[in-house]
């Protein structure tokens, strides 16, 4: 058994709370859609639309990030076998991160019309498929370093993540709102919330940044097992 196998190390612990953060932005983000969509119905969509049609459909949001998820695990999932766990999450979470910031600086429906909502829509997916990715290649990446005893508690650890990321972007948006009241918050103050998205991906970019490689993803490159292509399995005969 490998020394890291055994004993908690330092490299461990931050890889464990770089995907406790990855987790933490993917619940926080989607908060903000879930939260907001009454704000973002009147922003992106024509006032004469029903309020609670115009609801449901800001509301699709949430559900172009979920839908594109699988695509995200497929696609990052494999990337990590090939060029490592670590490389290939410091482009899901700063992508992740980005994307979420791009949404504050979209036009609204007055400005161009159904267009503002086709590019949040896409906004949504594009994001939902580095957030695949960061699961399909974060929790490897953090288990694969944490002793085998601890690994099942381990894997709660960074899934809780998500729950304290659901309750940080909660807090977030009754912030702006008690701070800039409802006419503050349409006009401008959903865009400030969606900015607030780089904080944690940057935090969680620094950590993950400052790792080396998983030590199982190493041990499989140096002894010629890691994948030589990404997406296509090798055919087994």
């Amino acid at each position: 058994m490998k020394e890291f196998e055994k004993k908690w190390t330092r490299q461990a612990a931050y890889a464990l709370l770089g995907q406790m953060i990855g987790f933490l932005l993917d619940a926080y983000d989607l908060m903000f859609v879930t939260a907001m969509t009454p704000i973002l119905a009147k922003v992106l969509l024509p006032s004469k639309m029903p309020a609670w049609l115009a609801y449901f459909i800001t509301l699709f949001g949430y559900v172009f990030t979920i839908v594109a998820r699988p695509i995200g695990s497929a696609l990052f999932g494999n990337y990590a076998d090939l060029i490592g766990r670590r490389n290939t999450l410091l482009y899901t979470l700063l992508g992740a991160g980005v994307l979420s910031a791009i949404t504050a600086a979209i036009s609204t429906y007055a400005q161009v019309g159904i267009m503002a909502y086709i590019i949040f829509a896409i906004l949504r997916f594009i994001e939902g498929i580095f957030i695949g990715g960061e699961y399909a290649a974060g929790h490897p990446f953090a288990l694969e370093q944490v002793p085998i005893k601890w690994r099942g508690l381990a894997g709660g650890i960074d899934q809780s993540g998500f729950a304290w990321g659901v309750a940080l972007g909660g807090a977030v948006v009754s912030i702006f709102y008690a701070w800039l009241g409802p006419a503050g918050m349409m006009a401008y103050g959903w865009r400030y919330v969606f900015l607030t998205g780089l904080i944690p991906a940057i935090v969680g970019f620094i950590i993950r940044l400052t790792l080396p490689e998983s030590p199982v993803f190493e041990e499989i490159k140096e002894t010629g097992q890691a994948r030589k292509s990404a997406i296509l399995l090798p055919i087994q005969h």
